[in-house]
């Protein structure tokens, strides 16, 4: 049970190629992690990722929220965002897959995911768009 007074916590951003919910569980697997892009060229439009927001400390009485994740440059320059709302019911979706976020990175440097839950802003991770080296390193 979670006291009202402890925040809210985002253990962890996790980005990925692919999520797989087993139906009898609804146990998350996520395909192909990952902490950086290698770019053939810059600017670079990725394939489809999933953003997994792992989160704490929620209050009990909390039925769904206001989920906003975006990418953002180190001075806060927003490049894409999606928003979405989470029902916390028993029958709900655990995944939202409608919630596509479309973003080219303009050029190769460290970006951020930031992530806000009920207008508040919970976790933010950084991650790299580098241009490859070679073709054998391109892709993620």
């Amino acid at each position: 049970m979670c006291s009202r007074a402890e925040p809210a916590l985002c253990q962890a951003i996790m980005l990925s190629d692919n999520v797989i919910v087993e139906q009898g569980t609804r146990k998350m697997s996520l395909i192909n992690c990952f902490t950086h892009f290698n770019a053939h060229t810059i600017p670079f439009t990725p394939p489809s990722f999933f953003v997994t927001v792992f989160f704490t400390n929620l209050n009990d009485d909390l039925r769904e929220m206001d989920l906003v994740a975006r990418i953002e440059t180190d001075s806060a320059h927003v490049l894409a965002s999606r928003d979405t709302r989470v029902k916390l019911e028993k029958d709900s979706p655990p995944l939202d897959r409608d919630s596509i976020l479309n973003v080219t990175f303009p050029f190769g440097v460290t970006f951020h995911v930031c992530v806000v839950l009920n207008k508040e802003e919970l976790g933010r991770r950084p991650f790299m768009v580098m241009e490859a080296t070679d073709a054998a390193s391109a892709g993620q």
